[in-house]
């Protein structure tokens, strides 16, 4: 009689497994019972355990200006372009890129904002928690929202987009400093990993744009920071090696964290929580390849208990960076030193005065305003309501003032030029003490007068035109000569004694700050004006009167004025004229005409108080 042996094996779930029949463990084990024992069976080496199933699954991060590809191999980003993060063949239409720009150092660059690409459109990683389609930010929940394929989701912290192709998952995490890309794949699926996630110590793909400045590939030196202590940085960073974080050992390195840290901080001060963006960045690492949480390591690091995007819901410009204030610890946009390096080197606080089209403005750096603890808010010109404008883009904050809203701007008329003065102020302070630096920065535009226009008399089309550039204010004067009053018939040819109408027109002057007056005009032989004979028409603002031919229009009541006069010969006979007029500005300012008053001879001009004469150059 022939016995047999069975042995029975009881699963997690209760079952009765025969001998040599698998069972599933769970976490991607199986196991196969014998009758000595239960051999167990996992991933393969190049998969890891994903989500109950093993899966080919990557990692790569840029974090500070740092890089760690998928092979743990290190990098360090040394300018401001815009390099390829992340591409893959199978994904022919599917790329990431990144742009490192300038912190507290010009010599360390930062990874500043993250671009997604797919079917060539442009979405915007941006620091601060905010995702940009065509420039538009969108609002985000923790529930995944789809954008064109990509699913969008934001938290406490940072942002999380998806996109799935073809068998393959890319994953890509942004906090406004770190970013990972994380690449999952079923094992039958093949797949090769471009950009700097696959290869960080291959020469970056710069991938240079519109988007980035046309010398961002220059690098800068500065002397080392002394304050620093490289040992002290070694230990701190060192704890990456030690327990909770060795749990994580078998699915992601530490050495490669533990060298970005190091070498970041060994030359870059540790502010901005650095270090613990080095150590959270690790520990992020392994919660992502293995499913399980590294705690009870953030206290003794001094890091937040919570892991959170800094700076989420802060919007700086393109000039500045979310950072600490040195001395009050509040996070706030701070000035990238390469942005405002001139203005530091000048001691100022902005550019030049901008004068243009009867429009006079002044640019202040809103980084550098907040620097010294000044609320842009709270200054303003010489009359209390004309407040600054904050363009959030540049950064910048413009006062300015024109001919409708001329903000207490105080004219002064000098011998050669009219100058328009306005002051950005602190607001008027009470109480004993203050606490904030008090504001007063003068500006002003001056606006000058053409000298000597000169026209042809029998040239064809009898025309001038010039523009006088008067400091950064300018304007366009033309004469030209016309056969009737309307000006709309061009003197192509005159015959001796033919009336003739001349008109002075500009473009660029504001009728509402300043008109012109034909101060005088006179006929000569050559272009030289002050060569004799001189035969004046206009002298003193009024008409010769001895020379009943010339009559005036709109003088002083424009922008532009003409008169009328029957040509002539010199005793000579020649038949070459040139003429030859002055113009003034005249200032308005209430309750002051500039049209001069003549006598019934036309002679005798009663000329207003705020007369310039100015002789620039045609």
């Amino acid at each position: 009689m022939t016995s047999y042996t069975y042995v029975y094996f009881l699963s997690p779930e209760g079952k009765i497994v025969l001998n040599g029949q698998k069972v599933d463990l769970g976490d991607c084990k199986t196991g196969v019972c014998s009758v000595t024992e239960l051999k167990e069976e996992s991933c393969s080496k190049n998969e890891v355990c994903f989500k109950g199933s093993c899966q080919q699954r990557s990692i790569c991060t840029f974090t500070g200006p740092s890089v760690i590809d998928v092979y743990s191999q290190t990098n360090t980003i040394k300018d401001r372009c815009i390099y390829l993060l992340f591409s893959s063949s199978t994904l022919s239409s599917f790329s990431v890129r990144g742009e490192y720009m300038d912190r507290r150092r010009k010599d360390t660059s930062f990874l500043r904002s993250v671009f997604i690409v797919l079917d060539d459109k442009t979405y915007e990683l941006e620091q601060g928690g905010r995702f940009k389609n065509k420039g538009t930010e969108e609002s985000l929940t923790g529930t995944p929202k789809d954008i064109d394929g990509l699913k969008v989701s934001k938290t406490e912290r940072g942002l999380l987009v998806s996109y799935t192709e073809k068998g393959l998952t890319v994953d890509i995490f942004f906090d406004g400093y770190t970013a990972q890309i994380m690449i999952t794949g079923q094992p039958t699926t093949s797949f090769r990993i471009g950009g700097m996630c696959g290869k960080a110590t291959a020469t970056p793909i710069n991938t240079k744009n519109s988007l980035s400045s046309p010398s961002c590939g220059i690098k800068y030196k500065e002397d080392a920071d002394k304050s620093i202590d490289c040992t002290k940085v070694t230990e701190s960073c060192g704890v990456l090696k030690k327990d909770p974080f060795t749990a994580c050992f078998a699915a992601v390195r530490p050495d490669p964290y533990v060298k970005v840290c190091k070498d970041t901080l060994c030359a870059y001060p540790s502010v901005d929580n650095l270090l613990c963006q080095f150590l959270e960045t690790y520990a992020r690492a392994c919660e992502v390849m293995t499913t399980k949480k590294v705690d009870g390591w953030r206290s003794n690091s001094k890091c937040p208990a919570t892991p959170k995007a800094l700076c989420q819901g802060t919007s700086c410009s393109s000039n500045e960076f979310c950072g600490q204030k040195e001395y009050t610890g509040s996070w706030t946009c701070l000035c990238r030193p390469l942005a405002v390096q001139t203005y530091r080197a000048e001691k100022t606080l902005g550019g030049p005065t901008k004068c243009d089209q009867n429009k006079a403005s002044v640019s202040l750096v809103n980084c550098l305003l907040r620097e010294k603890g000044i609320d842009y808010t709270k200054l303003h010109l010489n009359d209390p309501s004309c407040k600054g404008v904050l363009n959030k883009t540049s950064g910048m904050v413009t006062f300015g003032f024109d001919s409708t809203k001329k903000c207490g701007t105080i004219v002064t008329n000098g011998d050669t030029e009219v100058v328009y003065q306005n002051s950005i102020k602190s607001e008027d302070y009470t109480g004993e003490v203050i606490r904030y630096d008090i504001v007063k920065v003068d500006f002003s535009c001056k606006q000058v007068q053409p000298e000597v226009s000169i026209v042809l008399i029998t040239v064809t089309a009898g025309s001038m035109a010039a523009t006088i550039t008067s400091g950064s204010w300018s304007y366009k004067l033309t004469m030209q000569t016309f056969l009737d009053p309307a000006l709309s018939k061009p003197a192509t040819s005159m015959q001796i004694n033919q009336q003739v109408w001349v008109g002075l027109k500009t473009t660029g002057l504001d009728p509402k700050l300043v008109v012109i007056v034909i101060d005088s005009c006179w006929v000569t032989k050559t272009k030289d004006p002050e060569k004799a004979p001189k035969y004046f028409l206009i002298s003193g603002s009024c008409r010769n009167p001895k020379d009943n031919t010339v009559k005036m229009e709109g003088n002083g009541k424009g922008t532009s004025g003409s008169f009328c006069f029957n040509t002539f010969l010199f005793p000579d006979g020649k038949s070459d004229m040139f003429l030859h007029c002055k113009v003034k500005l005249c200032d308005l300012k209430a309750g002051k005409t500039c049209v001069p008053t003549c006598g019934k001879s036309g002679s005798s001009a009663a000329l207003p108080a705020s007369w310039i004469k100015i002789q620039p150059q045609l």
